[in-house]
């Protein structure tokens, strides 16, 4: 007897499925989705794998894909790549002999290949594909992993059941604290829980926003906005057939993602909702940046009032989430911070005492005498990595002097777009030795801020 579920990988078994389902939509059986979802597939000869079920005579078949760079996002690490070049880089001689530079990634295949579109802007690269990059200067050894382990592997705490953290009134009654906000508390009240005064500020500039004004606290605006999905939906739904939306994806498949997340996160009744509202929000950020044009008037009118309000609730739960993890002392950041400390001493020239064995292969680089002294090595470590690394990160350094921790405290009570980054350059100058420290901050790959 065949198993009661099982997953399909190769490309031999997909094409099977493929069959068969062309084969049982020929014979007048109602596929759904699933037709929509693989013939967009060969389509655009996108990787993907289907896990399988079967109860009785009803067979359930489940598609995903994703994980992988999209062509947009390519495009812009690249370009912030050549950006980055011209604004941080223009005294280096990127890419010679005299350019000590090596590439970090974590596990993720979308941190590899946004490093790999990175150095091709950085480095002028011609290849136009990324996995050879990937292999020549992308390190994923485990000494360059910036991955923390298995307590750090699931951001959103994958393992718990909702059981253990929440009572049959769906509210929060975890002993240790779940992160989860009551969905009742009013904004002032919210308010009040943030320690930090520039955090607070963020908060406060929130629920400050014209979507939240009739709202006086997260329950009903999150109610609303699940209103509002629901009307774009349904508009979606009564107009039948759409303009081609973006990567031929069709009404039906564009109505499955919403539906997917409206369950999930069962908006203004789960203690959870509150915390997990961007992942509605990636979907309308998407469609509004790149669907707009073809929805109906109906759901694009819906879209354009659930966007400004989902990034407002965002933005709050941003500032409490960052106020929380400033309260218990988060580690996410610590790897990342403990490499930048070696880092930056090595660059430094500082004493390395026992762990001056690592640099001894770079001596040639970096010694005092000779072509080296003349034309001194400039060292460039370049990492990538999930964002709640970089988030961790700044959680560490916020906790430092006090008249820094103000701009980092502003980083982060905002969310951190794609390709957000701190790039911090040292510079000794020659004639008294003085080491000037530069940090540029930039929420997003368009905006580079010095701090």
């Amino acid at each position: 007897e065949p198993p009661a579920a099982f997953e399909l990988r190769a490309p031999d078994q997909l094409q099977r499925l493929s069959s068969v389902a062309r084969d049982l939509q020929a014979s007048g059986h109602n596929l759904g989705t699933l037709a929509d979802a693989l013939a967009n597939f060969d389509r655009l000869g996108e990787a993907c794998h289907a896990k399988l079920g079967r109860d009785a005579q009803v067979l359930t078949a489940a598609m995903k894909w994703g994980g992988e760079l999209t062509p947009a996002g390519a495009r812009a690490a690249e370009a912030f790549g050549c950006a980055f070049r011209r604004g941080r880089c223009e005294d280096v001689d990127v890419g010679s002999v005299r350019h000590d530079m090596k590439v970090y990634s974590s596990r993720e295949p979308r941190c590899q290949q946004t490093a790999a579109a990175f150095c091709k802007g950085f480095l002028s690269l011609t290849s136009t594909a990324l996995p050879p990059i990937i292999a020549a200067l992308v390190r994923k050894e485990e000494a360059g992993l910036l991955d923390a382990g298995n307590s750090y592997k699931n951001y959103i705490g994958k393992g718990k059941s909702k059981s253990d953290v929440t009572d049959a009134d769906g509210d929060c009654t975890s002993p240790s604290g779940c992160g989860c906000t009551s969905l009742d508390a009013t904004w002032d009240e919210l308010e009040a829980l943030i320690g930090s005064p520039v955090v607070r500020a963020a908060f406060r500039t929130a629920v400050a926003s014209p979507a939240l004004a009739p709202f006086n606290a997260p329950r009903p605006a999150l109610r609303a906005l699940s209103e509002l999905t629901e009307r774009l939906l349904a508009a979606v739904a009564a107009e039948g057939s759409c303009e081609a939306f973006e990567n031929a994806e069709t009404a039906g498949l564009l109505s499955e993602r919403y539906k997917d997340v409206l369950r999930e996160l069962q908006l203004g009744e789960s203690p959870h909702s509150f915390e997990k509202a961007q992942k509605l929000l990636d979907n309308l950020e998407y469609d509004g940046c790149h669907n707009l044009g073809a929805l109906p008037a109906a759901a694009r009118s819906a879209l354009e009032a659930a966007l400004p309000l989902c990034q407002a609730l965002c933005d709050a739960q941003t500032a409490l989430e960052a106020s929380r993890r400033m309260g218990r002392r988060d580690g996410t950041g610590l790897p990342l911070l403990q490499k930048l400390r070696w880092d930056l001493r090595v660059a430094s020239g500082a004493d390395l005492g026992e762990e001056k064995t690592h640099v001894w292969r770079h001596e040639h680089l970096y010694g005092s005498s000779g072509d080296a002294a003349a034309r001194p090595c400039v060292r460039t470590r370049l990492y990538f990595c999930h964002n709640s690394h970089l988030e961790g990160l700044l959680l560490a350094l916020s906790g430092s002097a006090v008249d820094a921790a103000g701009a980092v405290d502003a980083v982060v009570a905002a969310r951190l777009g794609f390709l957000a980054h701190i790039a911090i350059r040292l510079s000794r100058r020659r004639r008294d030795g003085e080491l000037r420290v530069i940090c540029h901050v930039g929420r997003t790959g368009s905006e580079v801020e010095e701090k």
